[in-house]
């Protein structure tokens, strides 16, 4: 019996890998941008920027029981204040943890001016990213079978065993004189090679990805395609995007300082911009090398 065709054993992309790699680079890219100077022992600044990244939002309070600052996920209930932004609060965690707060014991920090979580936005891009590496993948392979033999069943061993010797090098190739080459047809695939041109695709898209995060510097591309308008208006994308974040964190930390006499304060971190950089400067490699 003919073994079936086994998409694994042939070397097909893993999609969800794919995908959970470019999760990964950016989302540490999204919690490394700020550093929170002045937090007490009891705030984590990891956890704090998973909840703004993963919620779009964190509740900064003092748990009187546990007698500790904590800076927690949280649910948001009306009715809201002056400044549309809810009463009721319950910061929770996932051993089951839970504690009920107002805007009066509370402040809400936020990710953004727009209080809105930007991991759907990153996972839309991650999965822009996925599909480009995905068609780079099946493009290369493509190169790599670009003839297609149409035969007779009865002859399909025989040609099996004859392109099994090119394969190998071969430097003569011996055939019965019963091989009927009047049946067989030769079909060329011709795939186009398109690979560079994915890569630059990847190399936009990582911008548009990182404008949205508000890192990155477009300094870092010396390519012709980028004109000096082109990469200041980038540039200036980026600056505005970043403000917008850096914003509302410096203005719960405001709000924290006023409310429990603390000394709070958050600057923006150049990790996110070295992480961003980075990968920027392997995908224009992979152009270069490409062209």
């Amino acid at each position: 019996m003919r073994k079936k065709y086994d998409s694994t054993a042939a070397g097909a992309v893993d999609i969800r890998t794919t995908y959970i790699y470019f999760m990964q680079r950016l989302k540490s890219i999204a919690i490394s941008s700020f550093d929170w100077d002045g937090l007490p022992h009891s705030v984590r600044q990891q956890n704090l920027e998973l909840s703004l990244l993963r919620k779009g939002r964190a509740l900064f309070y003092y748990d009187d029981i546990l007698e500790r600052y904590l800076a927690m996920r949280c649910i948001c209930n009306g009715p809201f204040n002056v400044y549309d932004e809810p009463v009721r609060r319950r910061a929770y965690a996932n051993n089951g943890y839970q504690y009920e707060a107002s805007d009066n014991d509370s402040v809400l920090i936020w990710d953004n001016y727009l209080h809105e979580d930007v991991w759907p936005t990153i996972s839309m891009f991650a999965k822009r990213l996925t599909n480009i590496e995905i068609t780079k993948d099946i493009n290369l392979r493509a190169q790599k079978t670009p003839i297609m033999i149409l035969c007779d069943d009865r002859q399909r061993l025989t040609m099996e065993n004859l392109f099994l010797k090119i394969d190998i090098g071969s430097p003569v190739i011996m055939g019965s004189k019963n091989l009927d080459l009047e049946s067989v047809k030769v079909l060329n695939l011709e795939a186009p090679y398109l690979v560079d041109k994915l890569q630059d695709e990847k190399v936009n898209v990582l911008h548009e990805a990182f404008s949205f995060l508000g890192v990155g510097s477009m300094e870092i591309v010396k390519r012709e395609r980028y004109i000096t308008s082109e990469m200041q208006t980038s540039q200036e994308s980026n600056v505005a995007q970043r403000a917008s974040r850096l914003k509302a964190r410096q203005e719960a930390a405001k709000l924290i300082n006023e409310m429990y006499g603390l000394n709070l304060s958050v600057t923006y971190s150049p990790i996110g911009d070295q992480i961003a950089d980075q990968m920027l400067r392997d995908a224009e490699r992979e152009v270069t090398e490409d062209e």
